[in-house]
């Protein structure tokens, strides 16, 4: 990068702490795997039919269709991805192989991202297409199995919360989750919704890792989707 580009980007706001320029603080980091404090009992709404989480996590646990779970274990559903005001859903992966140093990058890229949004970390929930644990080696991974399974997973996770936006990282997330095969251009043009929930759709990280004037475009998304919580 050269200088004149750098100072640019900086100025932008769009550096490696992606921090709004119309916010002087970051928010703290979220949590991948949960933005609670796990020793805080999040109490699901009354609302909600809690005999329908129980079996859909119930139906997680006993999946075993693309084995990806088997060599790494599952993730557990908490309960604040069903009491969330905003869902950030990602994928660890988007290839056929995991290689854990870029998977390592990816992580670290993606929670830089989501501090650059302005919202109380206990109204937001992250969830994962993949229902497998973040993995710890290099693995191969069964893409179309993982995300048919997984992407019906998702949509009954959403349909059961009480979220009002969801922001996607990622086609494969979101066209698992509307169950399309849309190219990443043509779903972040779209205005879309699932289940009544408006849905902003921007790049992986990983493609970010690997075109970094994508920046650019993810730092437009992000602020499209600040301005619909706040509007």
């Amino acid at each position: 990068m050269n200088m004149h580009r750098e100072y640019f980007l900086r100025h932008m706001g769009i550096g490696e702490q992606w921090i709004l320029r119309k916010t002087e603080d970051a928010q703290p980091v979220i949590d991948l795997n949960s933005v609670s404090n796990p020793t805080e009992s999040v109490e699901v709404s009354a609302t909600l039919s809690r005999d329908q989480i129980v079996q859909l996590r119930e139906a997680i646990s006993v999946c075993h269709e693309c084995r990806l779970c088997s060599t790494n274990g599952k993730w557990v559903l908490p309960d604040q991805v069903f009491n969330a005001e905003v869902l950030v859903v990602y994928d660890w992966s988007e290839e056929d192989s995991f290689d854990i140093q870029r998977g390592a990058d990816f992580k670290k890229l993606l929670v830089n991202m989501l501090k650059s949004i302005t919202i109380e970390p206990s109204r937001i929930a992250s969830l994962s297409l993949l229902n497998a644990n973040f993995p710890t080696s290099n693995l191969s991974i069964p893409m179309a199995l993982s995300a048919q399974f997984c992407g019906d997973f998702l949509r009954r996770s959403i349909a059961l919360g009480k979220a009002k936006y969801v922001l996607i990282f990622g086609a494969r997330t979101a066209n698992a989750l509307f169950d399309s095969t849309q190219s990443i251009e043509q779903l972040r043009s779209t205005s879309s919704n699932f289940a009544g929930i408006p849905v902003v759709v921007t790049y992986s990280p990983y493609q970010l890792l690997e075109q970094a004037s994508l920046k650019r475009e993810v730092w437009k998304d992000l602020c499209r989707f600040q301005s619909a919580i706040e509007s």
